[in-house]
């Protein structure tokens, strides 16, 4: 019998029947590939221009702002859970945020995408960066946010 993903019968059998429960512990046993009451959903960052208290937020913000402010970023991270009743949480948060921590600034257009305003061109520019311990040192802010969202969701959402 072909793997059908977490929560399928187990072969020449239905298998368990588990119970419902809450979205932080579906998404956990789904990811571990044991059985689940159903298959987890979750909303991506980019799926957030669905919601409208979402396009309310960036009409005030940028989105530099929005995951630079930890109440602003767990806010938006929240939207869909709170809005759809989702099982997670994504972080609203930029792949090029850890960039500042590393002393190299840059900016988002939203028209263009992402600005670094002093390249890296040079050994001496590689050399200038700031060597960082920890995810947490390169963005403070994200982390902040990160405790926000997991105090707000307890076990009701995975983050």
């Amino acid at each position: 019998m072909p793997d059908q993903g977490p929560g399928a019968p187990a072969e020449g059998g239905a298998g368990p029947t588990p119970a419902a429960t809450t979205g932080q512990a579906r998404m956990l046993a789904a990811l571990r590939r044991q059985p689940v009451d159903r298959t987890p959903v979750w909303f991506m960052r980019q799926a957030g221009r669905s919601l409208a208290a979402y396009r309310e937020l960036r009409e005030r913000y940028d989105i530099l702002t929005i995951t630079r402010t930890p109440e602003l970023c767990a806010r938006v991270t929240m939207m869909p859970v709170n809005e759809l009743g989702v099982d997670a949480a994504v972080l609203y948060a930029d792949i090029m945020l850890p960039l500042v921590g590393m002393g190299v600034p840059f900016s988002i257009d939203p028209g263009l995408g992402p600005i670094i305003h002093e390249p890296l061109r040079s050994a001496a520019d590689i050399a200038r960066l700031v060597v960082v311990e920890s995810a947490e040192e390169a963005t403070p802010d994200l982390f902040t946010a990160i405790r926000g969202v997991r105090q707000q969701l307890g076990a009701r959402a995975a983050v």
